[in-house]
This record gives structure tokens, sequence and C-alpha cells, in this order.
């Protein structure tokens, strides 16, 4: 069952779904290199090993069905997210830097639950869907941390 090729279709939804994963990892990995607090930066790059697990668990399998590699290609939602971040957080003072990278993280993390979401329903393949079901739960408990983190940090 795993050696069955893949529509185009569901190629395109795999191949999307690794690509809003890579724009979180990218993301993630930029949040660790703003953020001031050095425990939010531990948890930032623990986050980004979620995304990881995702990709590293979708990307052979796309790459094996298709026979061909999968090429990255960061979203314009990703990267329309990234450049709003960069400008939010210019704007704010020092002391609320942080706050807006886990904002904007809890909403790339919104975004990527909505498209699996989407995506396991998207999915002609039904042992395809199930594959991407398993990886929802990192990303929600990813979101469910990042959820917490926003609600910690704006009661302080």
């Amino acid at each position: 069952m795993r050696n069955q090729i893949i529509n185009e279709h569901d190629a395109d939804v795999l191949s999307h779904i690794v690509n809003v994963c890579e724009d979180g990892k990218q993301f993630y990995q930029h949040a660790a290199q703003q953020a001031h607090n050095p425990a939010l930066r531990q948890v930032f790059n623990e986050q980004l090993k979620a995304r990881l697990l995702v990709i590293n668990a979708l990307r052979p399998e796309y790459e094996m069905r298709k026979a061909k590699p999968l090429s990255r290609e960061q979203t314009v939602e990703g990267r329309l997210r990234e450049l709003y971040t960069e400008v939010k957080t210019a704007l704010v003072a020092d002391d609320k830097e942080d706050y807006v990278l886990v904002e904007q993280l809890l909403a790339s993390e919104d975004r990527t639950l909505i498209e699996m979401q989407e995506a396991i329903n998207a999915l002609s393949n039904p042992a395809l869907s199930m594959q991407l079901n398993d990886q929802l739960t990192h990303i929600q408990q990813a979101h469910a941390r990042m959820h917490h983190l926003k609600s910690v940090l704006k009661s302080h």
C-alpha cells in the first residue's frame, strides 16, 4: 500500500502541507533568533522540531510515491505572515516583541491546523489521510503549547 503511486491532486495536497510546515519551521527559526527571552528561544526551537517531525514523515512519502524530489516553495501566506511579524515587532516596545512573536506563531499554528484538517478531508487516498491524521497530533500539541504560552505572556 505504501508504494502505491498517488494521483496529482493528492500529490499537490501533500506537497502543499509539507510547504506549510516548512513555512512554520522557517518562522520558528526566525522567531528563535529574534526572541529576547532565552526560555522562549528554547521553546521556539522545540516547536521547530515538531514541524520537522511532520516534514520528515511526509516528504519521503511524497518522494517515494511520486518518484521525484519535493521542491520547497514558500507559500504566499507564510511569507506575508513573516513580513507582517517583522513590521509589527519593529513598531512595538522591546518588552512586547516576544509577545508579538508568540501571537503570530499561534496564528501560524492556527493556519497549519486548518490546512491539515482540510487536507485530510481532501485526500482521496485513505492511507495518506490516515498518515496525515497521525501527523496532525504533532501540530495540535504545538498549537496547544503556543496557545498556553500566549495566555501566560498576556497575563504578565
